[in-house]
């Protein structure tokens, strides 16, 4: 978010600087249209940014207490299940069981809803057995509509992430309009007056001086990103200043206040991701692929130090 905010707060000075000298415009109505346009772009990119600074950790964390809910009324509903096949002589549907309870443990989100759905599935078979066990269909109906609502959770959150790379995105369109616009327009305007006006001129260069970049031959298209979360493994809450490292290009970022980080603009190729912060363990890196214009989400679960100690 660091480089967005400080992008808006450079078109912000220009913006400054271009109405203290409004009268410069007075014979340049192009520019002026063009600095009205230009004003109007930068709000836009403003108002984006207030979205992002909106986290989603509470998203994530909501998600998670409902799936921490999920696997421990599963387990409890799967051991009850194979002392019901025990009892009927099932030894098929008891080790179906048996696989499932193993597996709950560390399922992932969207694994953990399929287990669910197959659970209820095997038990409905025996609704008159059921009561031995001190299950009714009701409570198989009530855990899938905990399910459900877990799953709409999910979805849910991944409307928000979707949402703020929608933002980054249109923010970086924005950019690139914006800085053509000042290459098009404001450039030979602020040149124009270099010489009647070389305190004006003099500012704006020092507003648009800019590093060099490196150039390419080939300009990359369709460029891909990486983002994720990073959160405490006990408590949910998202993990802010973790450093996560783009290992073969060197690139280390920090997460923000909610715990999301992005690596974004990358071409294909095979990358690897580290995580790692005060107090917590360090995670096993993670390897990814990326094609053309590929978004993957890689979300760190820190284990604290103290509480492995």
């Amino acid at each position: 978010m660091t480089k967005e905010i400080l992008k808006f707060q450079k078109f912000q000075q220009i913006i400054s600087l271009l109405n203290e000298y409004e009268t410069l415009f007075s014979s340049a109505l192009v520019e002026l249209e063009a600095k009205t346009q230009f004003e109007s772009k930068v709000a836009i990119i403003g108002s984006r940014i207030s979205e992002l600074l909106r986290p989603v950790s509470p998203y994530y964390s909501q998600q998670q207490s409902s799936r921490e809910q999920l696997r421990e009324h599963l387990k409890m509903v799967v051991r009850r299940g194979m002392v019901l096949a025990r009892e009927n002589n099932q030894q098929l549907m008891y080790n179906l069981l048996d696989e499932h309870r193993s597996s709950i443990y560390n399922a992932s989100s969207f694994t953990l809803r399929e287990l669910c759905q197959q659970i209820c599935d095997s038990l409905e078979q025996y609704p008159d057995q059921l009561a031995t066990i001190g299950i009714t269909t009701e409570q198989l109906t009530a855990l899938r509509s905990q399910s459900e609502s877990f799953e709409s959770q999910m979805q849910e959150t991944g409307t928000r992430v979707s949402e703020r790379k929608a933002a980054r995105n249109e923010i970086a369109a924005l950019v690139k309009e914006l800085n053509g616009m000042l290459r098009l327009y404001f450039d030979s305007f602020a040149l124009m007056y270099k010489q009647n006006e070389p305190v004006f001129y003099s500012r704006y260069m020092a507003l648009r001086r800019r590093k060099a970049r490196r150039r390419y031959a080939t300009e990359p298209t369709a460029l891909s990103d990486i983002s994720g979360m990073v959160t405490d493994a006990v408590t949910g809450q998202p993990v802010p200043n973790a450093t996560v490292n783009l290992v073969e290009n060197s690139h280390v970022i920090l997460t923000e206040s909610d715990g999301y980080y992005l690596f974004d603009e990358l071409p294909e190729g095979d990358y690897t991701i580290s995580c790692h912060a005060p107090g917590y363990s360090v995670p096993d890196i993670v390897p990814v692929t990326l094609g053309t214009d590929d978004s993957v989400v890689i979300n760190f679960t820190l284990n604290s130090l103290a509480a492995t100690a």
